[in-house]
């Protein structure tokens, strides 16, 4: 499997000023970056967990796993974790076509760690747009993290690029 290069350099330019408008408190958090496949999105997040050591990333599927395996005790220490980071990152949502109870909840408690402790600062990342995402999820969750600022991530496929 490639790997992914992740560096800010590499981060579409619009997208770097989004960013530096949420940091210096010119857009509201959260922000839900949203678009096809191959766009840059992870990426992008990954580029800056790396800037930022004391920001979480998980993707939705990975979470909802770690709930399932672990103890209750365990889970709850990592959604106080993921609450005290100074940014949390959730990817790939509403990757499956149906989410079910645990992909709800998994989106919803983290948006509440978020939410609750953090002030909303987090980024959540689908291919699917915030109506789409919606109908996988429900309008609650969505509005929930789609309530700052949503970009749109256009673009080629840089996969498939030479």
């Amino acid at each position: 499997m490639p790997t992914v290069e992740r560096s800010l350099r590499l981060v579409n330019p619009a997208l770097l000023d989004v960013l530096y408008r949420l940091v210096s408190g010119r857009l509201d958090w959260p922000l839900l970056i949203h678009g096809n496949v191959g766009r840059g999105k992870t990426a992008a997040a990954l580029a800056l967990c790396d800037i930022m050591p004391t920001a979480c990333y998980w993707t939705a599927e990975t979470l909802g796993s770690f709930v399932l395996g672990h103890e209750p005790a365990e889970v709850e220490n990592e959604f106080r974790v993921i609450g005290e980071k100074s940014l949390g990152i959730l990817d790939e949502l509403g990757a499956r076509a149906n989410a079910g109870d645990l992909g709800r909840s998994v989106v919803q408690r983290f948006a509440d760690a978020r939410e609750m402790q953090a002030g909303r600062v987090a980024v959540y990342i689908s291919n699917l747009t915030p109506a789409e995402l919606a109908r996988v999820l429900d309008d609650r969750i969505v509005s929930r993290i789609a309530c700052g600022t949503i970009f749109r991530l256009d673009g080629n496929d840089r996969r498939r690029q030479s």
